[in-house]
């Protein structure tokens, strides 16, 4: 086995002179994760962003105990030999958690993963209703669309001399005025969320969805942004890869279906008509995200195996979400 990097914080934190097999897992755009199989048990270690503060831990910790008690299924933190919930080595965050079995899918490929996925998340939000403890973290929620505009207005006026400033500029202009346009819409309740139920959140055994995971952004936030962030993820069948969108309409219908069966109650009759503005707003958001990345130090990852540079893959991704909101337009419109 090749050296593993962080093994000091793993045997001293967790698991001491027990002997394990390390593998890198997943290929998530943020944290560093890794599968830790011993003898009878697995478990899930990560180094985590310093984006994300320490104490996201301990309201990680809260709420997959709170969920257990509810009967839904979130990955419980192990804790440390000192009994906290994240370990700190060289200013870096660590944290080990339960493994969940199941598999992930970058896309849902059917209508009844796309239900059940739906199911999960309304039985979540419904049970996230009556949270009451409050959050440590002080980071804020991640939907905010009008700031994210802010900033890649920003970006773009200070990297004029960027080799894709001209490409980037036009698209960059649409995107604030489409989410200002939107934005100016919408009323609506600060709620506990997930906040980022994408496709490969979701673990499923079969076409059954039995796990919500990754929960680095729960806060109080929006549940429109969070369906909408939801029917962006499932029901766009390109993925976030490609220049171009297909914008699945029976994936939306299983999908609001899947979610109001379990969730019917916790919404007002307002913001059930503010779904598609949200959805549409959270893919300019994450369209702005992109574009960001074009031009700036980048947040997320990008895949040099396929791509020329970190520009070019989030130039793809960007164009990706703006031709998904322009396709989700028709929709608002009843022309889909």
């Amino acid at each position: 086995m090749n050296p593993f990097a962080y093994e000091a914080v793993l045997r001293d934190n967790w698991v001491r002179a027990k002997p394990f097999k390390v593998s890198p897992l997943g290929m998530g755009n943020i944290n560093n994760t890794y599968l830790i199989e011993l003898e009878q048990e697995r478990f899930v270690f990560q180094k985590i962003n310093p984006i994300f503060n320490a104490e996201i831990n301990d309201d990680i910790a809260d709420v997959s105990v709170y969920l257990a008690a509810n009967h839904i299924r979130a990955p419980r933190l192990i804790k440390t030999l000192l009994g906290t919930n994240y370990a700190r080595s060289d200013a870096q965050i660590f944290r080990l958690q339960e493994y969940v079995d199941g598999v992930s899918k970058l896309q849902f490929e059917n209508v009844e993963q796309v239900f059940s996925a739906a199911q999960l998340l309304g039985s979540t939000h419904c049970a996230l209703a009556r949270y009451v403890l409050p959050f440590h973290s002080t980071r804020p929620y991640i939907h905010r669309p009008r700031d994210h505009a802010a900033l890649l207005q920003a970006s773009v006026d200070a990297h004029r001399t960027h080799a894709w400033h001209d490409r980037v500029l036009p698209l960059a202009r649409s995107i604030c005025r489409e989410i200002e346009a939107l934005s100016a819409t919408m009323n609506i309740e600060k709620r506990p969320c997930h906040g980022d139920p994408k496709a490969d959140n979701f673990l499923f055994h079969e076409n059954r969805a039995v796990a919500l995971v990754d929960w680095d952004t729960v806060n109080l936030g929006y549940w429109v942004y969070e369906l909408g962030d939801a029917l962006r993820s499932w029901c766009n069948k390109l993925g976030e890869h490609s220049e171009d969108a297909q914008f699945e309409r029976v994936f939306y219908d299983a999908a609001l279906s899947g979610y109001f069966s379990t969730c019917k109650d916790n919404w007002a009759s307002d913001e059930k008509s503010s779904i598609n503005r949200g959805l549409q707003l959270i893919a300019l958001e994450l369209s702005a995200r992109f574009l960001k990345d074009v031009v700036d130090t980048p947040y997320f990852k990008w895949d040099a195996a396929h791509f020329e540079s970190c520009s070019h893959h989030n130039w793809v991704r960007a164009m990706g979400q703006y031709n998904l909101f322009l396709q989700v337009s028709e929709l608002q419109t009843g022309r889909l």
